[in-house]
């Protein structure tokens, strides 16, 4: 069975069923970021991806990480990268790729509360920031927005009025929302460049 984070559901190791000419483009790669090292640090992981996810790279990488590192010791596995990269990139469905979204923002372990979805929208709206700046040097003059777009989604796509966000609420929101979209994208070209 897969690796399991929250409800999301990733193929294990032995489910991708690479070939070797996938296996090893993936060796490569997992070596050319894990250095002499046996895994994947977390600081080499954000070092290497965040740059290619925008303005809120660090913070989009890290929660990529999370997903990923299913036994949370902050070291990713060649088995895990491979899992991670097949997962995110243009070998899984939009839709396979918006649920793992929708778990790496899922804080609560019940769904997007609103400040988790503040925090997924300061990623996918603000991806470069005000006028080219990284969000961080304007953070405060832009969370109030954020808190009330959130408000506004939960408002919206809340059905149970739970106050959270769930997978299926979050796909019907996802919808509407091109930015979240875009950011899907993002995340395929990335780990796409691993395969």
């Amino acid at each position: 069975m897969g690796n399991r984070h929250g409800g999301s559901r990733l193929a294990s190791f032995s489910e991708l069923q690479l070939s070797e000419a996938e296996s090893t483009r993936l060796q490569v790669h997992f070596m050319e970021i894990a250095g002499r090292a046996p895994s994947i640090s977390r600081a080499a992981f954000v070092k290497r991806v965040a740059p290619e996810l925008g303005a809120h790279g660090e913070l989009a990488a890290h929660r990529v990480f999370d997903l990923l590192d299913s036994n949370r010791n902050n070291m990713l596995s060649f088995e895990q990268f491979s899992v991670g990269v097949c997962a995110f990139s243009r070998s899984s469905s939009p839709a396979e790729r918006l649920e793992l979204i929708f778990f790496m923002f899922e804080t609560e372990r019940s769904g997007l509360g609103a400040a988790s979805l503040a925090e997924l929208l300061m990623v996918v709206s603000l991806a470069d920031g005000p006028r080219g700046e990284p969000f961080n040097h304007a953070g405060e003059l832009y969370q109030p927005l954020l808190d009330m777009m959130a408000q506004a989604a939960l408002s919206r796509f809340d059905g149970d009025r739970d106050g959270k966000l769930s997978s299926n609420e979050f796909a019907a929101f996802a919808e509407s929302e091109d930015d979240i979209h875009a950011f899907v994208g993002t995340l395929a070209a990335c780990f796409s460049r691993f395969q």
